[in-house]
């Protein structure tokens, strides 16, 4: 959803020169977006269903200006296993955000509820929006 997500309000700002890749830190290969994401993704005006899952890579991260997760056990999962790409992995929750607001994870909503689909969604949304004017 995330990638989706940046792709979509990239686009609606005009930024035309960008990329985004969505890669899981324990994700089997070439597995379809959840039917929830899926949905969501779809009233919100854009269409996720040609994503297929994806492994990290480190030959992805060499490519990367920027490595976002949502969750710190991710955040450090990269950490440890690509040492050299440190400085690149940030929190999704914390890139630019008010210092006052502390950390703002986003947990995988994986296997809940449409509901809770729609509020990561909506989670994701607005750090996006606050991140994209600084990439």
């Amino acid at each position: 959803m995330a990638e989706g997500i940046f792709r979509h309000n990239a686009k609606l700002a005009g930024l035309k020169d960008m990329s985004f890749s969505s890669m899981g830190t324990h994700a089997r290969n070439n597995q379809p977006a959840t039917n929830s994401a899926q949905q969501v993704c779809q009233e919100n005006g854009f269409d996720i269903s040609n994503h297929l899952s994806r492994q990290l890579i480190e030959e992805e991260l060499l490519l990367s200006q920027f490595i976002f997760c949502m969750e710190p056990v991710q955040q450090k999962f990269v950490q440890m296993f690509f040492p050299a790409h440190r400085k690149k992995i940030h929190l999704l929750g914390t890139f630019f955000a008010n210092k006052n607001e502390g950390i703002q994870v986003v947990r995988d909503p994986m296997g809940s509820s449409l509901s809770t689909y729609r509020r990561v969604y909506y989670a994701i949304e607005a750090h996006v929006k606050r991140i994209l004017p600084y990439l």
